[in-house]
């Protein structure tokens, strides 16, 4: 709570460094300011507790407390995102649920695509483990959760009350929120590249929002994500280049990369099978797709 706590904030990162803990900051959005205007009393917050480096951050958007001014509308959420997101350079992650985000029908993925929430079935109490289908979202344009809040419940030594339980499962999650880790990997350079993309004006339109002509509904999350990444690994972009690729993203599409991305969107289209579609089906066709181009 940047407005209320932050004389406060500054001590309690200072220790958590100091036991060498990882600092994850959040702003609970609301109707009460445009989402640029909260964004930089945000990211304010964050420079006055020793951030921004190495700092994850969280925009928490759901029902305010009665009293409190109403619920974010999507242009706030949209424009706080974008607004953080370009301060910091990196994804924030959003923290939502599925019985107040899903009713309104917006789509997320295309602005981050990490999602924190507890399992649509609701908190199973305990860790229930990497592998578990409490893993998969399925709505706002997410497959996967990338942080999953599994309980609300005291923890021992930890002074008493209800505290958030969540995990991460892939480290890869963390390095990108907070902007630390290897990113010469193939992997995390289609991860990176994806963020990129994704800024971009119609990004979405190579296959998502999940409908081409003649087939039933696409229902796997986003995959454009997996699309994505299948570009990198196909155009071979080295670390090195990284960054330059990232910026003119944002800019407008490079030509070269945005050449390659269009053939092998339309490949990918034609790899699909009819009817309902798994994410499995995608990832599949995604894999085709490369191979048809590189025959």
């Amino acid at each position: 709570d940047w407005y209320h706590s932050r004389p406060w904030m500054r001590s309690y990162a200072d220790r958590a460094r100091a036991l060498g803990m990882g600092i994850c900051t959040f702003h609970f959005l609301d109707s009460s300011a445009s989402g640029a205007e909260q964004a930089a009393v945000a990211y304010q917050g964050m420079k006055d507790i020793g951030g921004t480096a190495g700092m994850a951050h969280q925009c928490d958007v759901e029902d305010p407390d009665a009293g409190d001014p109403g619920p974010a509308t999507f242009a706030i959420w949209r424009d706080y995102v974008n607004a953080i997101q370009d301060k910091l350079g990196r994804p924030v992650v959003n923290y939502t649920g599925d019985w107040w985000w899903g009713p309104r029908g917006w789509t997320g993925a295309n602005l981050t695509p990490y999602l924190w929430a507890a399992p649509n079935a609701g908190y199973p109490g305990s860790y229930p483990g990497d592998d578990s289908p409490h893993w998969h979202a399925g709505w706002g344009g997410w497959g996967d959760y990338a942080i999953l809040q599994y309980a609300v419940s005291p923890i021992a030594g930890a002074g008493g009350g209800n505290l958030s339980k969540s995990a991460v499962r892939d480290p890869r999650v963390w390095a990108a929120l907070t902007g630390g880790g290897d990113v010469d990997s193939k992997e995390q350079i289609g991860n990176s590249l994806t963020f990129g993309w994704s800024m971009l004006t119609g990004a979405e339109a190579f296959v998502y929002p999940n409908e081409r002509p003649g087939s039933a509904r696409i229902n796997v999350g986003n995959p454009l994500w997996d699309l994505l990444r299948a570009i990198a690994l196909a155009a071979n972009v080295d670390a090195a280049e990284l960054a330059a690729i990232e910026a003119a993203a944002r800019r407008g599409a490079e030509a070269a990369l945005a050449s390659h991305a269009d053939a092998l969107a339309a490949a990918v289209v034609a790899a699909l099978p009819d009817g309902e579609l798994t994410r499995a089906d995608v990832e599949a066709a995604v894999r085709s797709a490369v191979g048809s181009l590189h025959a």
